[in-house]
């Protein structure tokens, strides 16, 4: 930790020594990670501190204690960041799982109405990461089958009717007329 005083071109020293503590089975190297991330330090090394605690969360699996102070401290940055750092912190909370449910609420609203389709695609599946996976019950299906019969009786009363065998041929307005309706869709 020694080397994250050091300046380097394009971060490079910070990064790796950020990289390193992901790999570190000590509760401890989340504190570097945690300082490093926040407002204020530049933005390469906000981003790959971020990065290096999602892996550091995967890898290393916290107690919870620690990923609950972890969550405290990305969450604020749900709000008023770059779209790519944005991602980042996005992308560790879903790493951490169900004890970062308290960011629900935020992530849900990222995932509904954020402008970029990168940030929405991965607050959904930050979401999908921390919320339970819930079995579906016997009624969820028998709902679903019914709505999906409903479909088909619907699709079925607008076909139209086949023609009869002794009917005329269709007139040449009648087959521009389907042919324009085909068109459409």
């Amino acid at each position: 930790t020694s080397l994250l005083n050091r300046d380097s071109q394009d971060e490079v020293i910070r990064r790796a020594v950020f990289r390193g503590l992901a790999e570190q089975h000590d509760p401890a190297a989340a504190e570097p990670l945690l300082a490093w991330a926040d407002r204020g330090k530049p933005s390469l090394c906000r981003r790959s501190a971020v990065q290096s605690l999602a892996r550091y969360v995967e890898k290393q699996e916290p107690e919870e204690e620690l990923l609950k102070r972890i969550v405290a401290r990305l969450a604020p940055f749900l709000s008023g960041e770059s779209d790519r750092f944005l991602g980042g912190v996005i992308s560790a909370l879903g790493q951490i799982g169900k004890p970062a449910s308290e960011a629900l609420p935020r992530l849900r609203e990222l995932a509904a109405s954020h402008g970029s389709d990168h940030v929405r695609r991965a607050a959904e599946k930050a979401v999908a990461q921390i919320e339970p996976k819930r079995e579906e019950s016997k009624d969820d299906k028998d709902d679903k089958a019914q709505d999906k019969g409903k479909k088909k009786a619907k699709r079925k009363a607008e076909e139209p009717p086949p023609p009869a065998e002794n009917a005329p041929p269709p007139s040449k307005r009648d087959r521009k007329k389907a042919d324009r309706k085909a068109a459409q869709g």
